[in-house]
């Protein structure tokens, strides 16, 4: 039931993006949600969606801690889109839920990864959200893979339904 909540926030995001577009109302929507999130936090509630604590939160509070995080990256990817890495920043947040839904599938194939290179038996690849290391290197595939994987799947469903909307009769 939350992930098709979490489908909906991403068609409303989709629908919103266009008014998120001026410089000075990111900066005003960012710090907002960022005091938001701050007085959130300093309260308790939280939007965690690892399976151990979901049954301990609120339906309500996954959703709309998710859409405020969500705009606050897609705000703060705005703001710095001019910087020079500002451009792979915000290009990471025009893909935010894209990445918050499939991130899972880099790390695993980082745990996959891993499993092969140490030995570990297959069953280590479900290893919740990943394998404990001891080289901070991993973390680096895991940021990597759980952000580029999810743009790449959303670009080339993207690029199939624009494909498959031109051979309609």
């Amino acid at each position: 039931m939350i992930v098709s909540g979490v489908f909906f926030e991403g068609y409303l995001f989709s629908k919103l993006v266009p008014k998120l577009s001026m410089w000075n109302k990111n900066v005003i929507i960012f710090i907002l949600l960022f005091v938001l999130m701050l007085i959130l936090t300093q309260y308790d509630i939280y939007g965690r969606l690892q399976p151990d604590n979901i049954k301990n939160e609120s339906p309500v509070s996954i959703l709309f801690i998710g859409m405020i995080g969500s705009t606050m990256v897609y705000s703060l990817a705005k703001l710095v889109e001019k910087v020079k890495i500002g451009k792979w920043i915000a290009i990471c947040g025009e893909y935010s839920f894209s990445i918050m839904l499939l991130h899972f599938l880099g790390f695993k194939l980082v745990n996959w990864f891993q499993c092969w290179f140490y030995g570990y038996p297959l069953e280590k690849i479900a290893d919740f959200p990943f394998i404990s290391f001891d080289v901070d290197v991993w973390m680096i595939f895991y940021v990597l893979l759980g952000t580029t994987i999810p743009m790449a799947l959303s670009k080339v469903l993207g690029l199939v339904i624009s494909k498959a909307g031109k051979f309609r009769v």
